[in-house]
């Protein structure tokens, strides 16, 4: 809404845009964002950079997943565990890889949706509740993120068997899951943004739909006519800017959340499993960095969700409303109509490319594919142990 620039909305809103400017800061210093300022902008230097980081992380990636599988999986005695999460691991690295140059690709559409959303922030600032859930959630997101590498860095400084085991555990654990719960806190911030500005723009329609209709029951001059369409045409523009940014954060960040959504669904799974199998030797840790990741699964799909909740409810209060009065103005009319006509016509929901949506029936088909990961683990798992070894040691 407008006129509530200051106080604190403005405080929230200020918070909100600290967290993304830190999350896109770390992410343009290790590579993954080439624009810089605010609003960010790319840069020849700063795309040469990441180009560079790129190139450097990469090779060290290879060469770290190869010290891996020559020292881990390569082992004759190695178990079936260990298997399990060598192939975890490997399959992480070359993930992250991909990630990094699918975010150096989308760089101008990347700097182009944070550019619309802050431009939008500027000039209708939410009210106090929603700019603080905005920040909240956010926040909840970096918590939850920065959970495992945090922990991981901490228990790595304790334990350290040897020098270059240690370099390729940063290279091919740690660090690819910075990176990733990083890249995906960017997109969600873009998401937060859109379903928080979406619910002030439903809020906006809802209060002129019923202002509007009061005033029906009186004869209106062609001055306030104009007056009330042109309110309905900036609040048009305002849900078409919101749709514009999700239509091309789908294509921007289409890629990355590809490989988010992978590096998320098997970090899960195979951290609650392994975890739930070592229980005594590891302690709870790893469960709870797999709670940690499914809470941040459900939350990007409650996000994507909500997003279309906030579209139909759009659809419904304008259609309700042509339905329930018909002596509206000219002027006003077209209004509405046109406005019932955009939003009909929109697609709102927000993914990667077509191939995934953040709702909840993709979110089922996701999380039965967890568990069907899980429920094989574990048929791995008991068939190892049931299936006798010869005195070779063979089975």
């Amino acid at each position: 809404m407008d006129g509530r620039a200051g106080g604190w909305p403005a405080f929230w809103a200020w918070l909100f845009t600290l967290q993304w400017r830190i999350v896109l800061t770390l992410l343009r210093v290790t590579g993954h964002f080439c624009a810089v300022g605010w609003p960010p902008r790319s840069t020849r230097f700063w795309t040469r950079f990441c180009v560079a980081i790129c190139i450097v992380a990469t090779s060290l990636k290879i060469s770290s997943i190869l010290l891996y599988a020559a020292n881990q999986i390569g082992a004759s005695n190695v178990s079936y565990l260990g298997w399990l999460t060598g192939i975890h691991t490997i399959s992480r690295g070359l993930v992250t890889i991909v990630l990094q140059v699918m975010l150096i690709w989308s760089r101008t559409e990347q700097a182009a949706v944070v550019q619309c959303l802050i431009a939008y922030k500027s000039c209708w600032v939410p009210s106090l509740c929603l700019s603080r859930g905005m920040a909240l959630v956010l926040a909840g997101f970096l918590v939850t993120s920065m959970l495992h590498p945090v922990t991981d860095f901490v228990l790595t400084c304790l334990w350290v068997p040897t020098q270059m085991m240690t370099i390729a555990y940063y290279m091919i654990d740690l660090l690819p899951v910075f990176h990733t719960m990083l890249a995906g806190c960017s997109i969600a911030a873009v998401h937060i943004a859109c379903v928080f500005l979406g619910l002030d723009v439903a809020a906006d329609v809802q209060g002129q739909i019923h202002t509007l209709a009061r005033r029906l029951g009186t004869d209106m001059s062609p001055e306030e006519d104009m007056k009330i369409a042109l309110q309905f045409r900036v609040v048009r523009m305002r849900q078409q800017i919101l749709q514009d940014v999700v239509l091309v954060s789908n294509q921007a960040h289409g890629g990355a959340c590809l490989c988010c959504m992978f590096v998320i669904v098997m970090e899960a799974s195979v951290s609650s499993f392994v975890g739930i199998t070592y229980l005594r030797t590891q302690g709870i840790v790893p469960i709870l960095w797999g709670f940690c990741l499914l809470g941040k699964f459900v939350s990007s799909f409650i996000l994507g969700q909500q997003l279309c909740k906030i579209h139909l409810r759009i659809a419904d209060m304008v259609q309700w409303f042509l339905v329930r009065n018909s002596s509206i103005p000219n002027r006003t009319r077209r209004e509405v109509q046109g406005f019932r006509h955009q939003v009909e016509m929109q697609d709102c929901r927000c993914g990667a490319y077509d191939l995934l949506y953040f709702d909840f029936p993709t979110m089922k088909a996701v999380r039965l594919a967890a568990c069907s990961i899980d429920g094989a683990a574990l048929g791995g798992r008991i068939y190892h142990i049931s299936v006798p070894k010869n005195v070779h040691g063979e089975r």
